[in-house]
């Protein structure tokens, strides 16, 4: 039997592992393909390959960093074996299945994980292909009645552990994703939080389960300049925290709720007595976050926030007024996001 004919009976029970959903569900959904090799099962294909190898199959390339859900693709070595793993998750994070394949040979094991994914990916464009046979010398007639066909291998029926769940297993496997733990560093420009449009920079670490997640932030603006009417000027620094609990929309864009506190100091200049101070900063608002995968475990994350200032105080040099907070504080960012547990 050919390799390509033994990967098709290999790649059986993981496509039924998979297929938890019906076929009409996953076709054509776009897909992340996130594909690791041990260093002892170095020498089999990589990514490309098998991403090439998928694609022969189904016809098109289905697979996009952007993809609404992930194949999860790994191969190791244990022992003398070879083995590939494969793993569907759906938009929210959740397992939908996953299989162990083993194989002394990387050629026919990539071969089976591969046509494994095309079954799951899309089940209705996918047929086993069969290698041409060898050409052989043509048959010499006999007088002897045609034994009778030998009848074709039965494929078992995967077991009852592969079938599809009923909701209420799946909505236990929800209550039970595990939590996913970032940090993100980004550059920010901040307008109304200081005199002038003014930079500064991000950190933030952030819980992720499923489709919610929970940040924690700590950012600061460099410090801006105002001069003041009579001579002089107020220098202005701004460091705050912020909490920002999230929600996944659709894809990689998020809604963010922020609440921010933190200390507004401003420091007078270029008079004869010059003093700093330091006030409350609090704002309340919103976010708008929209996340580029870069790789299994990094990501480009770029937001705009818009926070309505709780208290303005007011900045005075020698009695006049210098400058305020504005009533609305608008926040850029872009950094880049990565996963550490």
């Amino acid at each position: 039997m050919g390799a390509m004919r033994r990967a098709w009976l290999w790649a059986a029970p993981i496509a039924a592992r998979l297929l938890f959903a019906p076929a009409e569900c996953w076709a054509r959904v776009p897909t992340r393909l996130v594909y690791a090799r041990t260093p002892a099962a170095s020498d089999c294909p990589d990514e490309p390959s098998l991403a090439a190898a998928v694609a022969a199959r189904l016809g098109y390339d289905p697979f996009s960093p952007w993809g609404d859900q992930t194949i999860l693709a790994t191969v190791t070595r244990s022992g003398d074996a070879l083995v590939a793993h494969a793993e569907l998750i759906d938009h929210d994070g959740i397992t939908q299945g996953s299989r162990e394949v083993r194989n002394s040979e990387c050629k026919e094991l990539i071969l089976a994980l591969a046509l494994a994914i095309s079954i799951t990916l899309d089940p209705l464009r996918t047929e086993p292909s069969v290698e041409d046979p060898p050409s052989e010398a043509p048959p010499v007639p006999s007088s002897d009645p045609p034994s009778p066909p030998l009848p074709a291998p039965a494929i078992a029926p995967p077991p009852a552990s592969t079938r599809a769940e009923p909701r209420s297993i799946r909505s236990a496997q929800r209550a039970k994703q595990p939590t996913t733990w970032y940090v993100t560093a980004a550059a920010i420009g901040a307008l109304e939080a200081a005199p002038h449009f003014a930079f500064g920079g991000r950190l933030a670490l952030t819980a992720r389960r499923g489709r919610w997640a929970l940040g924690l932030e700590g950012w600061s603006i460099l410090p801006s300049v105002q001069s003041a009417p009579n001579g002089g000027e107020v220098r202005v620094k701004l460091v705050s925290a912020t909490v920002a609990p999230c929600l996944r929309l659709v894809g990689q864009l998020s809604v963010c709720a922020l609440g921010s506190l933190g200390s507004l100091g401003a420091e007078g200049r270029g008079i004869d007595a010059p003093r700093s101070e330091h006030v409350l900063h609090a704002g309340a608002g919103g976010r708008g976050s929209f996340v580029v995968p870069l790789g299994p475990s990094l990501e480009l994350v770029a937001n705009a926030d818009l926070l309505a200032t709780v208290n303005r105080p007011h900045f005075q040099l020698d009695g006049a007024e210098v400058w305020r907070p504005g009533p609305l504080v608008a926040l850029l960012g872009i950094g880049a996001s990565a996963r550490f547990f």
